[in-house]
């Protein structure tokens, strides 16, 4: 997986099919393959703890695929163009076999058996083949489009996007290696003493790979700005107490990790109760920001999570929908050099070898990302009611350097 945001990287995809076909009896579950209503005669969709689930069969059939069951493990296995999929009662990981590699996908909800009859998670089930899947809860009714098979369709037509995503893997390869940068954060905010602006420069090194950084720095703040701030807002309201803390934000220090694969960042610095944060062994703990999703380096792949995260709102067909996206992003120039890609909240620009990335964040919230060959700098802008912020990072990538520290 190539991450196209450095330290805090681009939006979570979240799936959101939605259309508005004719409602389901009370009490009942509907699905739709392909925008055609799925038949069920002796085993009926369930619901439970927030999922629904559906009798294998007639899930994996519908789909085209043939389907095998284990009573001795317990076990479902499922086989479509070279592609083999197993569940198994009781167990939350999906197991994926294809062209001799295995993949698990860990989910949270597993196979059972009711009525002499095995039930798997429809959305986990239907995704291991690249189905795209959403629960519409006013009808009761799930959506599944087969983006894989459409897909096929537009095998090697998306020469320009997998140029850009070429372009992106140069900005941040596979391998461990070094990372150094500087920053400039810059924010007027709202407060009791009027507006403040607080601006933050300073430079870090660490070091990256798929998975993780880790990476130290300092920070500098303009406290001339802010402490005149203060006096033409408040007045001549700076005591001992104030000017110590301004001085204790002069100039400090801080280390922190970011874990990918864990969605978690850490973060260690004197100055973390000022910020609000506490720390358990000098190391504050939490979530990393909703953008931090990773961005496939095969175009195939690219598309169809993209397609996950397409608004079929007011669509009369989810099909249609996903294939509108396809054709969007379908073009017929394998020489390109530059282009213009837009899919969804993202606008993708290669223009010879740079990429530039345009994300909307919600919220007026947006970042801009520039990725070029060992190279890669973001932007990111906010505005709300009580405060206006910006951050802006270059950052140069070397090789070498060992695999980062994925916790404190």
């Amino acid at each position: 997986m190539k991450r196209i945001l450095s330290g805090a990287c681009s939006a979570a995809l979240v799936l959101a099919l939605l259309t508005a076909p004719a409602a389901q009896a009370a009490g009942t579950i509907g699905v739709e393959l392909d925008d055609v209503p799925l038949a069920f005669t002796d085993a009926v969709p369930l619901a439970q703890d927030g999922r629904t689930y559906l009798p294998f069969r007639a899930l994996f059939e519908a789909m085209g695929a043939g389907v095998e069951w284990d009573a001795a493990t317990q076990t479902v296995t499922a086989v479509r163009d070279g592609r083999t999929v197993r569940l198994t009662l009781g167990q939350t990981a999906v197991t994926v076999e294809e062209d001799g590699k295995t993949t698990e996908l860990l989910t949270d909800a597993a196979p059972f058996a009711r009525g002499g009859r095995t039930y798997v998670p429809v959305r986990f089930a239907a995704q291991a083949f690249d189905a795209v899947v959403d629960w519409d809860a006013e009808t009761r009714t799930v959506r599944i489009v087969d983006a894989g098979r459409l897909l096929d369709e537009y095998d090697g037509s998306f020469t320009l996007l997998q140029k850009m995503l070429d372009t992106a893997a140069l900005a941040w390869p596979d391998a461990a290696h070094r990372i150094s940068g500087s920053y400039t954060s810059s924010a007027l905010t709202q407060t009791s003493m009027g507006d403040l602006p607080v601006t933050m420069t300073g430079t870090f090194t660490g070091t990256e790979d798929g998975a993780a950084s880790a990476f130290s720095g300092d920070c500098k703040t303009d406290i001339d700005a802010l402490r005149a701030a203060i006096v033409k807002n408040e007045g001549d309201v700076i005591d001992t107490r104030i000017e110590a803390l301004l001085t204790r934000f002069e100039r400090f220090s801080f280390s922190t990790i970011l874990n990918y694969d864990e969605g978690v960042q850490y973060l260690r610095s004197d100055n973390l109760s000022e910020f609000g944060l506490s720390a358990a062994g000098g190391w504050a703990e939490g979530e990393l920001p909703a953008y931090t999703a990773p961005l496939p380096d095969d175009a195939r792949d690219y598309v169809l999570t993209l397609a996950a995260d397409c608004s079929l709102t007011g669509s009369d067909s989810a099909v249609e929908a996903v294939e509108a996206l396809f054709d969007g992003l379908s073009d017929g120039a394998p020489g390109a050099d530059s282009g213009v890609l837009e899919a969804g909240s993202r606008t993708l620009t290669l223009n010879g070898g740079a990429l530039t990335i345009e994300t909307a964040l919600g919220e007026h919230t947006a970042r801009t990302d520039t990725l070029r060959r060992n190279a890669r700098a973001f932007t990111l802008t906010s505005e709300n009611v009580t405060r206006t912020s910006s951050l802006t990072c270059e950052i140069t990538v070397r090789s070498g350097g060992e695999a980062p520290a994925h916790h404190p």
